[in-house]
């Protein structure tokens, strides 16, 4: 039973596991507000401690100021001036100073130091997201936004009137402070709002951070954290309400139920051990990841390795970069392009930071012994030509080069990366949770040559069922022949066989979702 976090107490089986982050753009709005604020400020010590004196003795001699601090007479009138006019003191019809009623309140009130309270009005820009008008620091975004799956506004977005936002920002004044104030927040009071204005309609990228853990009795705790990156390490946890609302946003959306079987996968690449988490209903991701903490799910090789998550998620984008780097050391050869097909699950490739850490990282690794240029291609399946230019919005930011193939079956749930010669990897997107999009990834990174070739052959047979491609973009001035090896990737043009349309999967020759056991890929 997979279930969704919450108060529920249970047994704690394995510790906490960060397995996804997805990016989404939150529609946001600025608005300039022009606000009077009230802020107590120390007074000058020379003034403090006279305060103090006054109170002490409940009036004194202006003779006897002059004496207690050393002052000239030019210093104690404008120490005099200065507090009368802050109306701290007065002066009563026998010339003593006393303390006035406001000096007294203060007093009263306890505080420690007098203090003065300033009057200031300025101009404030605030940025409210519109789907809980809850006031959003805005700050420089450390990965690429653009692309991003954008969370759409809602209905009532042409409703929220000015008055409702000068209402919002007074409740949450303190908010804006923290985030626009480097100091004094803390005594800083809203005191009105004479003016507000829309400026300008935003997208504020966040990360929903997805955690897994076992629990026993319950099966898994699907963690979901909403956060605002603040740097390369800091972050900010939104709002409940605001989760939530990403939460519904995520259940709106629908994972593809065309396709092949988990099992149909683990045949496909021979991996053994996945395998045997293969239930009826799919894949049993509480025993795998109950054996994978008890370190029950290895390959007894050094040259395969399980993997849980996307492979741009630090962890793995890491084990991936070393794996490649030490081999191309070895190797001591160039490195062939790197080949990416990856699955059609709504929220593939939804990262802004990981994501570019990625591609920069393997691009490295792919060039360091090279002396020609070797490219990473993400191959990108179309039905319809509707399609392009929605893929090229989503990722011609992200990705440096973006291949169509026209004519093949529609991609699924198995996302396949082959560097041929060097590593291989592929995986599988389970959803934890049949209520949320919200897929895991799971599968293996090897260089062992036998599991390599099963997977360079799944590849080559679903590519196999294209009639063309076509680059979509490209950060270089590069060729088709420089990113596309047609020969290797069995894309030259020919006539398809019966049996090829099946390998290949092409879902017109197969209805059904899932082919019986004797079928491969």
């Amino acid at each position: 039973m997979l279930e969704y976090a919450d108060d529920t107490q249970g047994e704690v089986v394995g510790h906490r596991r960060h397995v996804n982050t997805i990016s989404l753009l939150l529609p946001a709005k600025q608005y300039s507000l022009n606000c009077s604020w009230t802020t107590e400020r120390p007074l000058p010590a020379i003034e403090e401690f006279s305060c103090r004196l006054i109170l002490l003795f409940d009036g004194v001699a202006p003779f006897e100021v002059r004496e207690y601090f050393g002052l000239s007479e030019i210093e104690l009138n404008g120490l005099i001036d200065s507090l009368l006019k802050k109306r701290l003191i007065e002066m009563d019809p026998n010339g003593l100073i006393k303390a006035s009623s406001i000096l007294r309140l203060k007093n009263n009130n306890d505080q420690e130091v007098p203090t003065l309270t300033a009057y200031d009005t300025r101009e404030e820009s605030a940025v409210f997201d519109l789907l809980t008008l809850s006031i959003i620091p805005r700050r420089s975004y450390q990965g690429i936004k653009y692309g991003l799956p954008e969370i759409p506004p809602p209905e009532k977005f042409g409703s929220v009137g000015l008055e409702s936002i000068v209402e919002q920002f007074g409740r949450q004044y303190r908010i804006h402070l923290e985030n626009t104030r480097s100091s004094g927040a803390e005594k800083t009071r809203l005191y009105k709002v004479s003016h507000c204005r829309p400026v300008r309609t935003l997208q504020v990228p966040i990360d929903m951070e997805i955690s897994l853990e076992v629990v026993s009795g319950e099966g898994i705790r699907v963690y979901r954290d909403a956060v605002e990156r603040v740097g390369p390490v800091r972050k900010n946890a939104l709002s409940n309400e605001l989760e939530a609302q990403i939460a519904d946003y995520l259940a709106k959306l629908a994972v593809p139920s065309h396709g092949h079987s988990f099992q149909d996968f683990c045949e496909a690449i021979g991996d053994e051990i996945l395998s045997k988490y293969s239930t009826p209903e799919g894949f049993d991701l509480v025993s795998w990841l109950q054996d994978r903490e008890n370190k029950k799910t290895g390959y007894g090789s050094s040259t395969t390795r399980g993997i849980l998550g996307p492979v741009y998620l630090e962890s793995n984008a890491i084990a991936i970069s070393k794996t490649l780097g030490s081999l191309v050391r070895e190797e001591g050869a160039d490195v062939p392009n790197m080949y990416w097909y990856p699955a059609s699950v709504p929220l593939w490739g939804a990262n802004g930071t990981d994501l570019e850490k990625f591609i920069s990282r393997l691009e490295k690794e792919l060039n360091s012994n090279s002396e020609s240029v070797s490219n990473i291609i993400t191959f990108f399946n179309i039905q319809e030509n509707k399609e392009i230019r929605a893929i090229k919005k989503s990722f011609n930011a992200r990705l440096p080069h973006g291949v169509s193939l026209q004519g093949g079956s529609p991609q699924d749930r198995v996302e396949i990366i082959v560097i041929p010669g060097f590593l291989a990897i592929a995986q599988y997107h389970v959803q934890p949770n049949s209520d949320s999009c919200v897929t895991i990834p799971v599968g293996l990174l090897t260089t062992d040559p036998v599991r390599m070739k099963k997977i360079e052959n799944l590849l080559q047979l679903r590519m196999q069922g294209s009639t063309g491609s076509e680059i979509l973009w490209s950060r270089s001035n590069v060729s088709s022949k420089e990113l596309i090896d047609k020969e290797f990737l069995r894309l030259e043009s020919r006539p398809q066989t019966d049996d090829l349309k099946e390998f290949s999967g092409d879902q017109k020759k197969q209805p059904s979702i899932k082919w019986k056991a004797k079928k491969r890929f």
